[in-house]
């Protein structure tokens, strides 16, 4: 996995760098969308989650705990804090999803329910798009900086993503805090007293830099990314014993139900770790499953 050295509240030199080499890759889209293969600095991104997270969150008490989650498209994070977490810790290779969770986490806290997810609906007119982003108080200068500029062409923003046909109905089933305009005012209420602690690095960074330990982890499913079975045991192995609680939780792999196969390469950690697969409510083709180690 490549290092990553970016750190977005401190260097805004660099922050600023990317805000320009986004755009520059943005300008020229197919150099965009050809960076959406493995783990890339500056990669498109997703309007929403595509895990259905409002049903394998339920099976974790988030309720005064600690969570590491993959940042993505921002939604394992606040959902995280709608959920009652403690603390919310964050780490994503992608760059640019730092400044899209924080878009989100602004833009709930600005902007009523029904804006919110106009804002995110594909299907919006950008005249209407521009209009919605200027009621957004962006109190974070770096992350302003990088949206000001995105926004300052309205296809900068659309051309961002690369889910296109986003069902804002399925949305709300699937994220929790967008469920109704009631979940979300109840977000809105705890993000007021949240901040997000950034953690740069990759899996291996993580393990040997950070001092925390967690009773929650959200690893999404960056395993899909690795093919290498000697270093998946030895990186997971490191990262349950070194940062996860006694009796701590981590969502080591999301089988999303639009791929047609699974991950091999998770059979390599069932010998030595209590895993269990969650298979969750059936959508368009077939169930989602949730791959989760207990650590006991």
């Amino acid at each position: 996995m490549k290092k990553i050295t970016f750190n977005p509240i401190e260097d805004y030199k660099n922050s600023v760098n990317l805000v320009r080499e986004t755009r520059r890759l943005l300008i020229y889209e197919d150099e965009f969308y050809d960076n959406f293969e493995g783990f890339k600095e500056i990669t498109p991104l997703f309007r929403f989650s595509n895990e259905n997270i409002s049903d394998y969150y339920s099976i974790f008490d988030f309720n005064n705990k600690d969570v590491l989650t993959v940042i993505g498209a921002g939604d394992q994070a606040l959902s995280a804090i709608y959920s009652g977490a403690k603390k919310v810790d964050i780490f994503d290779i992608n760059k640019i999803a730092y400044y899209l969770l924080l878009l989100k986490k602004y833009a709930v806290l600005s902007l009523p329910y029904e804006d919110f997810l106009t804002l995110f609906d594909p299907s919006t007119k950008l005249c209407d798009i521009d209009e919605i982003y200027k009621k957004i108080d962006i109190k974070d200068k770096t992350s302003k900086e990088f949206w000001d500029l995105i926004f300052s062409n309205s296809y900068y923003f659309y051309f961002l993503f690369l889910d296109t046909n986003t069902s804002i109905e399925k949305v709300k089933k699937t994220i929790p805090y967008l469920k109704n305009e009631n979940e979300y005012n109840k977000l809105k209420g705890k993000l007021k007293e949240c901040n997000f602690n950034y953690i740069g690095g990759d899996l291996e960074d993580i393990i040997n830099n950070i001092n925390s330990k967690y009773d929650y982890i959200n690893l999404s499913n960056i395993i899909d990314y690795l093919i290498d079975t000697n270093s998946i045991k030895k990186i997971y192995t490191r990262f349950f014993n070194r940062i996860l609680k006694p009796n701590g939780m981590c969502m080591l792999e999301y089988e999303w139900y639009l791929y047609t196969y699974e991950n091999k390469y998770i059979e390599c950690l069932f010998p030595n770790h209590r895993i269990e697969k969650y298979t969750m409510e059936k959508e368009e083709f077939k169930p989602s499953s949730a791959y989760i180690y207990t650590k006991k």
